[in-house]
């Protein structure tokens, strides 16, 4: 659905390695990129909330853990995957 996002995420590691810019950029990259991926993805969260808790249900902590699980779960993903586009193209600066 927002795969743009996910692989134009892919152009700040590849830059980041061709420059041997520090590890700790990716991180970085990676957190922001999984926030913006969730903060585009809010209406889905919202429909998948609705379908789990009921029409019209408050946020309970429940759904407010279920929502920080994803996104570590996605940075958790990205900051791999960026760590993998930052290290080939390092190899090739």
């Amino acid at each position: 659905m927002y795969i743009h996002i996910l692989f134009g995420s892919l152009f700040g590691p590849a830059i980041f390695g061709y420059r041997d810019t520090p590890h700790y950029a990716v991180i970085v990259w990676a957190i922001l990129c999984s926030m913006y991926f969730l903060f585009k993805s809010r209406d889905v969260l919202s429909q998948s909330h609705e379908n789990a808790y009921g029409v019209g249900s408050s946020h309970t902590a429940g759904s407010r853990f279920s929502t920080f699980l994803i996104f570590v779960a996605i940075s958790t993903v990205m900051t791999g995957v960026h760590y993998g586009v930052y290290f080939v193209t390092g190899m090739f600066s």
